[in-house]
């Protein structure tokens, strides 16, 4: 019964906080931090609020190109504790010296990630004005090899969204990147090795 009526008064605040936060712009974590310390516990309180605040972001996008831009956040975000809870702290693009080092990921791994985060998040009514696709890589071998840089045209993967007005496919790809930061969002052929240079 303890129990139901805290569930009920975190709801009820919740209630007046989006409110007073839909009205005024911000305020919402301020109201709900502290009933959420004294009723679960810091611990638990902050991913609680990190959550609800990656959905709002997300939630808020009434345009595919919003929706690009809060997913960027979104994926920054879920990388980010995912990583902390794995023990996972990539650094951006290629690192041949961390070749073993399981803190490191190669651009196949951060494909395979982020097209799982953005399966949560459309599984979740959070994206909606996009499908996810498969991984998609891109490369160029021999262009490389005749200028004498083929780590530049090496195969490289991105998770993929696709505009559902448009068709538009987006590349989302974190890996050149810091975990943490945003992921580039770009149009598939304007990504890595643009499509008029292969």
């Amino acid at each position: 019964m303890r129990r139901a009526v805290e569930f009920l008064f975190i709801l009820c605040i919740g209630l007046v906080a989006g409110t007073l936060s839909g009205i005024v712009g911000f305020g919402s974590s301020i109201m709900l931090m502290p009933v959420l310390v004294i009723a679960f516990g810091p611990l638990q309180a902050v991913p609680i609020m990190a959550i609800a605040a990656v959905m709002a972001r997300v939630k808020r996008a009434d345009t595919p190109y919003e929706e690009r831009r809060a997913v960027a956040y979104a994926i920054a975000k879920i990388d980010t504790d995912v990583g902390n809870a794995l023990g996972i702290k990539d650094r951006a693009g290629m690192q041949f010296t961390a070749s073993g080092d399981p803190t490191q990921m190669d651009c196949v791994d951060v494909a395979t990630n982020t097209t799982s985060y953005l399966l949560v998040l459309k599984a979740n009514g959070l994206i909606t004005h996009h499908t996810v696709e498969g991984t998609m890589s891109k490369e160029n071998l021999a262009k490389g090899l005749v200028k004498l840089n083929p780590v530049a045209y090496w195969p490289h993967w991105s998770a993929i969204l696709k505009e559902n007005k448009s068709g538009q496919k987006y590349a989302v790809d974190r890996w050149p990147f810091d975990q943490g930061e945003n992921p580039a969002i770009v149009k598939v052929e304007d990504w890595y090795i643009k499509d008029t240079e292969r």
